[in-house]
């Protein structure tokens, strides 16, 4: 499974949209800082607009293999800078590349099974949610509005043969607790 696979499977769960508008933001490959500056990307980051599920921002690293992840996890501070921006992260993977003991507590576990996204591990704040995000680095910010807007107008310009129309997607963000397949 390549990492686009698993960016459109996630497009699908978090395309949740009503009266209200959007519920998300979806911004795939956001990079930590504006211009030169920038020295890490993030697969993937996601903002709830809603108040109703928290206006939280989460953060996702996607590994397509088992060697991918366990490279992964011999640099942690490449996550560094994201880990101290948003406020849960997520490892998204094939099932079974990457072990739960191998996974701190508070990072999630989305795994992919027959073709679909399966919560193994929660994914905890990994700081109390404010009013504000100081925490949040100007740069960065910018790169996500950056990101999610480059992805609306690649989205705008799928062929409707080509789309993956997902009815209502279950919100897994809502109901935060593990598969229990």
């Amino acid at each position: 499974m390549t990492e686009s696979e698993i960016r459109l499977l996630l497009s699908a769960r978090f395309s949740r949209y009503n009266g209200n508008g959007p519920a998300y933001v979806f911004a795939p490959r956001v990079r930590d800082d504006a211009g030169f500056d920038a020295t890490g990307t993030a697969d993937l980051m996601v903002m709830e607009l809603w108040p109703s599920t928290g206006l939280r921002l989460h953060g996702f690293d996607i590994k397509t293999s088992r060697s991918d992840w366990l490279r992964e996890r011999k640099h942690p501070e490449k996550s560094a800078p994201f880990l101290a921006a948003v406020d849960t992260w997520t490892i998204v993977t094939p099932e079974g590349c990457v072990c739960l003991s191998e996974l701190p507590r508070d990072v999630g576990l989305l795994e992919v099974r027959n073709g679909r996204l399966h919560l193994s591990q929660e994914a905890l704040l990994l700081r109390p949610l404010s009013a504000t995000m100081e925490h949040l680095p100007r740069g960065m910010f910018a790169r996500l509005l950056c990101s999610a807007a480059t992805w609306a107008r690649e989205r705008e310009s799928y062929e409707p043969e080509n789309a993956v129309v997902t009815p209502n997607p279950p919100n897994f963000l809502l109901d935060l607790k593990p598969d229990p397949s």
